[in-house]
């Protein structure tokens, strides 16, 4: 972190700079509906970035497709950050990555591509949807 800070040109302690993370106004998105949306579509932007990446890394990619969407208003203060949701095994509907927009301050602008990998690509979509087909596969043997 130390590193971090000092590349940053952070020019303080460490516990400073912890504290401008989670305050700095730079580092979120605004807390509106068009901050919404463009926290979506950079997030989709991502996914979409890795998902041309994948075939290098990986010999098997999932058949269903992930879709970003933003947590319903009436379940965001029930849920964390993100989550993820599986496709149906007959292909009916895709994979779905959630995303809790309700309280802007808290997602930071940095965090959106470790979350998008964990959550999607390469992480629960290709995991559990890949799993899903390949036991599609088994039983219909």
């Amino acid at each position: 972190m130390e590193k971090i800070k000092n590349s940053l040109g952070f020019g303080g302690e460490l516990a400073g700079f912890f504290e401008h993370i989670k305050t700095n106004p730079k580092l979120v998105y605004p807390d509106t509906e068009e901050g919404r949306s463009t926290c979506l579509r950079e997030t989709s932007r991502i996914l979409d970035a890795i998902y041309r990446k994948l075939g290098n890394s990986f010999g098997r990619l999932p058949k269903a497709p992930l879709v970003v969407r933003r947590v319903e208003v009436f379940r965001e203060n029930s849920v964390g950050l993100a989550f993820y949701q599986r496709p149906t095994t007959d292909g009916s509907r895709p994979g779905v990555y959630y995303v809790n927009l309700s309280r802007m301050d808290i997602l930071k602008t940095f965090q959106l591509e470790a979350l998008a990998y964990h959550e999607g690509v390469p992480g629960h979509h290709m995991q559990i949807a890949i799993a899903s087909e390949l036991t599609v596969v088994r039983n219909h043997k």
